[in-house]
């Protein structure tokens, strides 16, 4: 059974035993909490509109959220939605000419074929053009080797909608007309035919559609193609605003006639010719004010949903018609695969399984869970789910009840979900056991490394953190919201020649910047290709440059160079990748290249947590010390291996808490002092919520700013950690309940005095090493780039980013506007995002296949400029051969230094077979 290793949310930095509450439910979007906790109580199993608990009750009531598996293939609403078989047409200039002059498919040249999609939700007449320059014909004619380039031209058959967000009201579509000129068509009996008299023409007036790929250039096009493309342009919105009547002819084979094979298309003109969609495109997820409702707790209700269309699965699309396109797509893909993953928790949480333990040189412990998977908690499941493997994601909280033995007690300790790194192999889940309770607790069941484990039965219960889908949710909204913003363009991927030419060194002093170029280009001997993307960042297309490495061709260590140049040239630098372990094979290209550089590397965006369950731990014990936490994971992963402790924690002279330590040292040896007002009411930080304009900050609510404690940061932070005040026992007088408060306080101080310097930090560092989702966190989002020059976002292994997590570095800092330019590598080849809904068809998310099409994909599948990086210097040629011939189609080169390397003989006598 796999186990998809999630994004890890974990920093191992400090815990706190505050249990974590929901924010408030208000008419608008409430409040963010970073670490959210999730009840598996059934009655507190829908919470939030927008995070509700993915289906209904566990009670069995029914409930407005519960997941439904939507419309298969052979569906009217699937039919309806694809819509008829698109079919060759030529467009009829006004001259009466016809192009281009021939309407079928051709191994040369240029054809179009004319389709009708997406009814009833998001209708469309669609031109598809096809370049063709056929190289292996065996293929065939459609296939990718044998397309010089595609193109469209989109007309929305809805109504305009009311937003303001769309841009001025106008008509895509209108007037509607068609003829049908074919042997069957009506009063057409007895009529001679020949190959080019059965056809059908249409005509409608527009004030201008939408287009992709239409202005691109080539000097391979033949002369029909560029009047072709030239033609279908004119007919766009940014071309002209003015009513203009568009004609094409669908000419049809004799047979399609005879046999009927038109009646789809027939009847789908039919249709148009009579009444067009009388409601917004995406009317399902609208308000009544016919704004879509994408606002973090606001979403349109499952129910609503279906009770307005019953949905069907959306393909992927390169380009978005509009905004509202995209933020469909993308903000309601998130949230859906969202509660998909959670369900998959739901149905575990509490159930019977068989739980083991290993202890490691008696300082760590990791529980194994075996699953029953007939116990699972099926019963409102959606169908398709059913019976299907249960995906906890790597990093997940957990709780861990068992019983040792038959009449004992139950116990309880707590963890987090870590992958197999000891090799175990003996469970499905497993979990990395906070604390030293856990020895005394499973006395008797702990079994050595490499051992039989000593099963006993028990149950998980798992805690989630709703921070990332807020932060998903919270970035697009400030997307959709911004339609002049720089990256608009970029968003809705349609035109190239619509998007600027940054330099994000323009307003530098060009000495400087000279000196950087110098200094990181005399670094090493570099190949001509990745000199090429070194001069490719001064001419950035709509602030993007894409870089495509192959497999052992330096990628990451290009994109750390260039990291390097930006900083030297006086920017600040994001660096965000998918996961945390590619954020330290980043880190550790970067330090190999500059060992003096001072950068941050992000885990966690608050303090860590361990008792976030909701409920309490059955031991004081395992509401941990900040040296307890310490030892529980890093201890453990220490043991195991290196180089697996090294994935989980990072090189821990960057994490935040080596900074803050540092630099409260240096600041109290200094005689500094850092001033924080707090309250201490207040013990959890709350996670604004930008899209709507608020920005929670404590200094600026001068209204109780009197009411509030001073504290000195350094110091106390100093003083907890040098000297950790125990925790005094459970009150049971009133004497040990003021110990107990005031223990609290001290805690409290601690806590944001930790914060407070973690902050300071941040703001003052020019280098900031984190995922894509926490880029979103406040630490980030508030405080990087306060005085900067100029922002650039460096992203790793793009490709395989969802793509909500990868607008968030770019669009949710406080200093979004000084982001100049996202410098993107990744490699189409391998792997696409990890989408967990998308794992089943027809599915319950209907927009889980755009999500598994990264930005990276989306900008290279309709042309966007990409510099390759494709000369290896990893594998023997015996290697190498096979994934150059079957996944690079040839493109992957071998350096001459690799004849070099050294291979098993056993491994290179298989090869030779």
């Amino acid at each position: 059974m796999a186990y998809p290793i999630g994004t890890s949310e974990w920093d191992m930095e400090i815990p706190s035993e505050t249990p974590q509450t929901e924010a408030p439910q208000t008419e608008t979007a409430p409040e963010t909490v970073e670490t959210g906790t999730m009840q598996m109580d059934t009655a507190e199993l829908v919470q939030d509109p927008v995070i509700e608990q993915n289906g209904p009750r566990l009670d069995g009531t029914e409930d407005e959220e519960m997941l439904r598996d939507l419309g298969n293939r052979k569906s009217e609403e699937r039919i309806l939605f694809d819509g008829p078989m698109p079919r060759s047409v030529q467009f009829v200039r006004e001259d009466g000419s016809l192009i281009p002059e021939t309407p079928f498919i051709k191994d040369k040249g240029s054809d179009v074929r004319i389709s009708v999609v997406g009814r009833p939700v998001a209708a469309k007449i669609r031109f598809k053009v096809f370049v063709r320059n056929v190289k292996d014909i065996s293929k065939g004619l459609m296939h990718s080797i044998n397309l010089m380039h595609t193109a469209y031209l989109e007309f929305d058959l809805h109504p305009p909608a009311r937003s303001s967000m769309m841009g001025p009201h106008r008509s895509e579509v209108s007037e509607f007309e068609w003829e049908d000129k074919t042997s069957a068509a009506p009063g057409a009996e007895g009529t001679e035919t020949t190959e080019q008299s059965n056809y059908i023409d249409i005509k409608f007036k527009t004030n201008g559609g939408v287009s992709c790929g239409l202005r691109h250039t080539n000097e391979q096009f033949d002369v029909e193609t560029v009047d072709l493309l030239r033609h279908m342009n004119s007919f766009t919105y940014d071309t002209s605003t003015e009513a203009r009547i568009l004609r094409v002819r669908m000419y049809v084979d004799a047979e399609d006639v005879a046999g009927d094979r038109l009646k789809g298309m027939r009847d789908a003109l039919r249709s148009i010719s009579r009444q067009r969609p009388l409601q917004r495109a995406f009317f399902p997820y609208c308000a009544r004010s016919d704004l879509i409702r994408c606002i973090y707790g606001q979403f349109a209700s499952r129910q609503d949903v279906f009770q307005r269309w019953n949905p069907v699965a959306f393909p992927a699309s390169d380009f978005f018609h509009n905004l509202d396109d995209g933020h469909v797509r993308l903000a309601y893909g998130a949230v859906l695969e969202d509660r998909v993953q959670k369900l998959h928790l739901n149905r575990l949480s509490k159930k019977q399984s068989k739980i083991g333990f290993v202890s490691y040189s008696g300082k760590s412990v990791i529980a194994v869970v075996k699953i029953d998977k007939a116990g699972l908690n099926e019963k409102f499941v959606p169908e398709i789910m059913r019976g299907s493997d249960v995906v906890v994601p790597d990093n997940t909280p957990v709780t861990v009840t068992f019983c040792p033995k038959e009449g004992f007690n139950h116990k309880t300790v707590a963890g987090i979900v870590i992958p197999d790194y000891a090799s175990i192999k003996q469970g499905d889940i497993y979990i990395a056991i906070h604390g030293t309770s856990i020895f005394k607790k499973a006395r008797g069941l702990l079994t050595s490394p490499g051992d039989r484990l000593r099963w006993c039965t028990g149950n998980v219960e798992f805690s989630d953190n709703n921070a990332p889908i807020k932060r998903q949710v919270n970035c697009l909204e400030l997307l959709h919201n911004t339609a002049s913003h720089l990256w608009t363009s970029v968003f809705l991927n349609q035109e190239l020649s619509g998007m600027e030419i940054i330099d994000p060194f323009a307003e530098l002093d060009e000495v400087t910047v000279k000196a950087a170029f110098d200094a990181v280009l005399h670094l090493k001997n570099w190949t001509d290709q990745q000199l090429a993307v070194f001069k490719m960042i001064r001419q950035l297309r709509g602030g993007v440059g894409l870089i495509e490495g192959y497999p052992g061709c330096g990628k990451t260590t290009v994109l750390a160079a260039l990291a390097l140049l930006c900083h030297k040239a006086g920017l600040h630098i994001l660096i965000v990748t998918p996961s945390n372990a590619t954020v330290d094979a980043f880190t550790s290209e970067l330090l190999l290249m500059a060992p003096e550089i001072d950068y941050v590397c992000i885990r966690q965006a608050t303090i860590e947590r361990t008792s976030i369950f909701g409920k309490k731990v059955d031991d004081e014990d395992d509401k941990l010390s900040v040296e307890d936490f310490k030892t529980s994971i890093v201890n453990l992963l220490g043991i195991l291996k290196n180089s697996q402790y090294q994935k989980a924690q990072g090189d821990l002279r960057y994490s935040v808490f080596s900074h803050v330590d540092r630099h409260a040292r240096k600041q109290l040896a200094a005689g500094e002092r850092l001033l924080v007002r707090i309250r201490q009411e207040e013990d959890e930080e709350l996670e604004e919520d930008p899209a709507l304009g608020s920005d929670h900050n404590d200094e600026d609510e001068s209204a109780e700013k009197d009411t509030r404690e001073v504290i000195e940061a350094y110091s106390v932070f100093r003083d907890w950690i040098d000297c950790p005040p125990e925790k005094p026992e459970s009150p049971s007088n009133s004497e040990r309940i003021q110990k107990l408060d005031l223990w609290k306080e001290q805690r409290s101080r601690f806590r944001k005095a930790y914060e407070a310097i973690a902050n300071e930090i941040v703001k003052n560092t020019r280098i900031v090493a984190c995922t894509d989702n926490l880029a979103g966190s406040p630490r980030i989002r508030k405080h990087f780039g306060t005085d900067t020059k100029g922002i650039v976002v460096i992203s790793d292994e793009d490709s395989q980013a969802v793509e909500p997590n990868t607008w968030i570095p770019i669009v949710s800092l406080n200093q979004a506007k000084f982001v100049k330019a996202s410098i993107r590598g990744g490699d189409r080849h391998q792997l696409p995002p990890l989408v967990v809904s998308d794992f089943q068809s027809p599915g319950i998310n209907e927009f889980s296949h755009q999500l598994t099409r990264s930005l990276y994909n989306r900008l290279l599948r309709t042309g966007f400029p990409s510099y390759i990086i494709g000369k290896q210097h990893r594998m023997r040629p015996e290697i190498s051969r096979f994934p150059c011939e079957f996944t690079y189609s040839g493109m992957l080169e071998d350096d001459p230094s690799v004849h070099d390397l050294t291979i098993n003989p056993i491994f290179e006598q298989n090869l030779r077979g």
